[in-house]
């Protein structure tokens, strides 16, 4: 087993040798960016771009690779202003090149924060996507959200598409058992009256309902409803927009469902949740 890991490593290695590399995440957990690099130079120097999913306009950066072990080392970019003035570095921790964690920081007031990325492939199979899958999304010109936290004894069944919008579902081996729904809206989707005012409107109320939030940089605040009635859970977030994004971008929208798992498992899947594919930009 650890042969093949060490073999899996290799592997992710020569990838960042040869190709252009994609990541996404945030720096201080409140800033979305996402990253592109291009193929490490022989000469261990590195060029690409990044931008805030907020802004959407790439900045450029460049800088060198330092390995510091078989399938690890440590990147140091720089970003330019318009004149050519490195303003700000990045200083990162390099993981096979799939994962990218360190800080971002102003060279004019050591101004830091934390930076943490992971790459497209990573996070796709965190979601427990195939090839075919992922090629599917990262041709969609809308922004592509993804779990990257599935609760155990849980995997993905379906990832429908109709019209531009996806539907991913997530459920026991068992069919019928626990299982939860995540959905990508490209229009303006309506919906009818939420969980919580279903169970208040209903004569018989049993168990417990309320409401959790769960905090994620893609978003200001997620309020996540619940209803609890022993070991039976339902949990729902309606549909929502993603706030993170500029003005000329796409609508986008989604929503989460789950059945008979605890909601502080839900929390956790809608904290997981990552951008996977930024929206081409409308001009």
């Amino acid at each position: 087993m650890r042969q093949i890991i060490l073999l899996l490593g290799m592997v992710m290695w020569c990838q960042a040798l040869l190709a252009q590399m994609n990541f996404t995440g945030d720096i201080g957990r409140r800033f979305p960016i996402v990253m592109q690099l291009d193929a490490l130079n022989s000469d261990s120097t590195i060029t690409g771009s990044y931008f805030y999913l907020r802004v959407g306009t790439p900045i450029k950066i460049s800088g060198t690779y330092k390995v510091k072990s078989g399938t690890g080392g440590e990147l140091r970019l720089f970003e330019k202003d318009p004149k050519g003035k490195e303003t700000a570095e990045f200083i990162l921790e390099v993981e096979n090149f799939q994962s990218l964690r360190g800080e971002w920081k102003k060279l004019d007031d050591k101004q830091s924060l934390s930076v943490e990325l992971e790459s497209v492939l990573q996070l796709a199979q965190k979601a427990g996507l195939d090839n075919t899958q992922l090629q599917r999304l990262l041709s969609h010109k809308g922004y592509v959200i993804v779990p990257t936290y599935i609760p155990d004894g849980l995997q993905l069944k379906r990832a429908t598409e109709l019209d531009g919008d996806y539907t991913f579902f997530y459920e026991t081996a068992k069919e019928g058992g626990a299982n939860f729904i995540f959905a990508l809206g490209t229009e303006g989707l309506g919906s009818g009256p939420s969980l919580l005012e279903e169970y208040n409107a209903s004569d018989n109320k049993k168990g417990k309902a309320g409401t959790l939030k769960a905090q994620n940089p893609l978003f200001s605040e997620l309020r996540m409803e619940y209803i609890s009635i022993g070991k039976q859970h339902q949990t729902e977030v309606g549909w929502t927009g993603l706030k993170q994004v500029p003005k000329n971008a796409p609508f986008a929208q989604w929503r989460f469902s789950a059945t008979d798992i605890a909601p502080a498992e839900c929390l956790k899947i809608l904290e997981s949740l990552r951008l996977l594919k930024a929206a081409d930009l409308k001009k």
